[in-house]
Parts: C-alpha cells; structure tokens; sequence
C-alpha cells in the first residue's frame, strides 16, 4: 500500500499508525497500573513487618477487616486498601 492509497477519514498512513501506538500504550498502561494495584494472598502476606500468613489474610477476609477482589477464582487485595488498613492491623512494611 502507498501512503495515497490508504486515506481513511483524511489521515495518511503514518497519522493512523501513531494514534494505533498511543492508544495501545494507554492501553497497556492502564492494565499494568490495575494489575500492579492488585496481589495475591501471598504477596499481600508478605507486605507485613514481620510478614504474616496466608491464612491470617483469609481470617481477615472472612472476619470482613480485609476485602479481596475475586478474578478467575483467585482472591487478589488491593494494595492501597492494605496500605491504608495496615495501621488497625498491623505494621505494615516499609
């Protein structure tokens, strides 16, 4: 294809080609800050000084001090709720 040949509501080829790349990278940025927001039990465990158990972190969840976010069968947290909650639970590593 040349560049006269694909004009597509008056923008030319690499026009369309840069705002297919920014739109992806948005994208891909908005999915990896979601994705980093969220973690595993164990990862969540592992955020307390000294670290705490994985079945500490299900307790909490079932005693409704935590929330977990349910994706794919899997319980995930929130860091910044672990973060802000961190203090009425315990030391939260720094």
């Amino acid at each position: 294809m040349t560049e006269q040949n694909l004009t597509i509501l008056g923008i030319t080829r690499q026009e369309l080609t840069e705002l297919i790349k920014k739109s992806v990278l948005e994208i891909k940025d908005e999915l990896v800050s979601n994705e980093d927001d969220l973690l595993t039990r164990q990862q969540a465990a592992k955020l307390f000084c000294p670290a705490i158990s994985i079945q500490t972190i299900t307790n909490w969840t079932k005693a409704g001090k935590l929330e977990a976010v349910r994706k794919g069968g899997r319980d995930y947290y929130s860091r910044k709720e672990l973060m802000s909650k961190s203090n009425a639970l315990k030391k939260f590593k720094i």
